[in-house]
């Protein structure tokens, strides 16, 4: 009895480890061009919204100091109030540190952020549909679906 209830263990943690390794290389494999090479890259709202945001915050810690505030749009608003800017958000800070050191780079890394983030949107909805009953292989359709 207690055999079986180990290689059952044994069977679905090597069936969730299968998973959660597609789900890490789906967005991989989808923007693979845009990784890798530069002759595409994410389209929507990276290039004109996020990336400039993303230059000031990097500006203003190159110059040593917390950038809370955006002199460049309109007469200035408050960048640590704007959420897009991710000031608080400790992922961001990846990408902020790429930046100081490599600002050029700052676009490819918003684009890994984008790829990691669909990553854990994947794990959190596969493990949300194991925990709500469904098997693996349903699981892992849901979560490549969303």
């Amino acid at each position: 009895m207690i055999n079986q209830a180990i290689a059952l263990a044994r069977r679905q943690i090597r069936s969730r480890s299968w998973c959660v390794v597609l789900l890490i290389l789906q967005p991989i494999l989808f923007f693979w061009r845009t990784l890798i090479s530069k002759t595409t890259h994410i389209p929507w709202d990276l290039t004109g919204f996020h990336a400039p945001l993303v230059s000031v915050v990097v500006e203003g810690l190159k110059e040593g100091r917390i950038p809370l505030w955006d002199p460049y749009t309109y007469a200035g608003y408050p960048l640590h109030a704007d959420i897009a800017v991710q000031l608080f958000y400790p992922p961001a800070w990846l990408v902020f540190f790429f930046g100081v050191i490599r600002e050029e780079a700052i676009f490819y890394w918003l684009e890994w952020l984008v790829t990691l983030h669909i990553m854990l949107a994947g794990i959190g909805t596969y493990m949300l549909l194991r925990r709500l009953s469904c098997r693996s292989g349903p699981a892992l359709f849901g979560a490549t679906v969303f």
